[in-house]
């Protein structure tokens, strides 16, 4: 354990993170593991490291804010020319100039709903912005994935990428205070399982039926993941599959259940 504060840890890694040639690691690491088409790994911008994360980190404040982890972004182009300094910003500030709400909003309304704030959808891109940082399992964007829990255990052992975005992930769980971590889709789930299953406890699936469908059964998964001596709650659900929540009611359920996530982490928190 660093004693230096948790934001320059994230800056220095962020930073060291340039004196990688990703083009060349990528190159070799999709050979190897004969990932090619849609399944190719790449960075989103050129000459630069992926995105350790969404959202702005310098704006938290310890218990107000929620953490998102998904598999890994989709596939894109951010462009070229940054600067360590330009790219970092480019993520803290990505959705002000970019709102994508097909996959944000159905993660932000219970983020928020977790926290005891109501939003309106013009709302929803600010929020994003200062209360939620959203973070991957796998740090290279690809337009599908076919890794298992066990690639990951294995990944983050030898790979600088995967490497990283765990360091990441440790920082901001451990030492940034986040009053909610949210999992997003069966995959991460699965890798976060295998990758800090010492840490990470979760319950058996609980499915219930969609207020909006009532022939559509849904599910999410609820628990802690232990830092030191407190815990950080945890709820995790589907992500592009039939059992996922899309409509409003659906997932401002979900968002009520995170809401009493936290407020009970908040009044006992477990060992």
């Amino acid at each position: 354990m660093t004693s230096k504060p948790w934001i320059q840890q994230l800056w220095e890694l962020h930073d060291q993170s340039f004196l990688v040639d990703w083009a060349d690691h990528l190159d070799n690491l999709n050979r190897e593991l004969d990932l090619i088409g849609r399944y190719e790994l790449s960075t989103p911008a050129r000459d630069c490291p992926p995105s350790w994360f969404v959202g702005d980190v310098e704006a938290l404040e310890p218990s107000r804010w929620v953490l998102v982890i998904s598999l890994n972004q989709k596939a894109h182009d951010a462009g070229e020319g940054f600067t360590p300094k330009s790219y970092w910003d480019h993520w803290r500030y990505l959705h002000r100039k970019h709102w994508y709400k097909q996959f944000y909003r159905p993660r932000v309304r219970p983020a928020a709903t977790a926290l005891g704030v109501q939003i309106t959808p013009e709302q929803e891109p600010e929020f994003a912005t200062n209360r939620v940082i959203f973070i991957e399992m796998c740090p290279y964007p690809s337009h599908n994935s076919r890794f298992s829990g066990e690639d990951f255990v294995a990944l983050t052992k030898e790979d600088p990428g995967f490497q990283t975005a765990a360091g990441v992930r440790r920082i901001l769980i451990e030492e940034a205070s986040p009053a909610l971590i949210m999992v997003n889709g069966v995959p991460a789930i699965e890798a976060l399982e295998h990758l800090d299953r010492d840490r990470l406890t979760l319950d058996e699936y609980r499915t219930y039926q969609s207020l909006t469908t009532p022939t559509k059964q849904l599910w999410h998964r609820e628990g802690y993941f232990t830092t030191g001596e407190s815990s950080v709650p945890v709820i995790a659900f589907p992500f592009r599959s039939p059992k996922a929540h899309y409509s409003y009611r659906d997932i401002g359920r979900l968002g009520e259940r995170a809401c009493v996530l936290v407020s009970e982490s908040s009044r006992q928190p477990r060992p």
